[in-house]
Order: structure tokens, then C-alpha cells, then sequence
């Protein structure tokens, strides 16, 4: 599941991601997209922005389950609501600016596959 933020001159995607690998382990990706051209992925962390830390995100329902509910906006920080296990729900603020600094200084040019 994909939650968009629109950003100056681009979206800010934020994707839920299975990773077999850590034993089914859910947890967030981030990517920048191309405002004219939204299949054009500008950048993207390499690595897991955000995933299950503490005991109530990894046993409930569902264990080691984090997916996005919403976000808001409010000065330069960004709120994001999540559910984790499907037995909580959580909130992670981040600075819009640093994050889009960080994306961009690994960014790369490659068009999303979509299936």
C-alpha cells in the first residue's frame, strides 16, 4: 500500500514492504516520485525508514506488522499514523526537509515497475 505526500516539484511515497529475508518482518520504505511523472522514481532510502522496535509493534495479531494509516502536516514536521501488530496504533514525526535531503543525496533514475 502506497500513501502519497505531496511535496514542492514532487510526491513523497511512503510504501508498507514485506521482507521475507527478516522472517516477515513489515515494515515502511520511502520513495520520491516525479510530480509531472509519477512512474518516475527520483529517489529512495535504501534502507527501511521506519519498522517494529518495541514489543507492543511486533506481538499483537500479527507479530512484526507495521502499515500506514495517514499523515499529517503541521509546521515542518510530518505525523504519520500507523498500526502495528493490528492491535495498536502508533504515530513517528519526522523533518520533511531532512528526509527529502537524505533521499536525494541517494538518488537515482530508474522507472517503477509496476505488476
Amino acid at each position: 500500500m502506497w500513501n502519497l505526500l505531496l511535496i514542492p516539484q514532487e510526491f513523497c511515497a511512503l510504501q508498507g514492504i514485506e521482507d521475507p529475508h527478516l522472517g516477515y518482518v513489515y515494515h515502511t520504505g520511502v520513495s520520491l516520485l516525479g510530480l509531472e511523472n509519477p512512474t518516475k522514481e527520483v529517489g529512495r532510502l535504501e534502507t527501511p525508514f521506519f519498522w517494529p522496535a518495541h514489543d507492543w509493534e511486533k506481538m499483537g495479531l500479527v507479530k512484526s506488522l507495521l502499515f500506514l494509516t495517514g499523515a499529517i502536516l503541521k509546521d515542518e514536521s510530518r505525523y504519520i499514523y500507523y498500526g502495528a501488530a493490528h492491535n495498536r496504533i502508533g504515530t513517528v514525526s519526522l523533518d520533511l526537509k531532512e528526509l527529502i535531503t537524505e533521499i536525494k543525496s541517494n538518488s537515482h533514475e530508474r522507472k517503477l515497475q509496476y505488476r
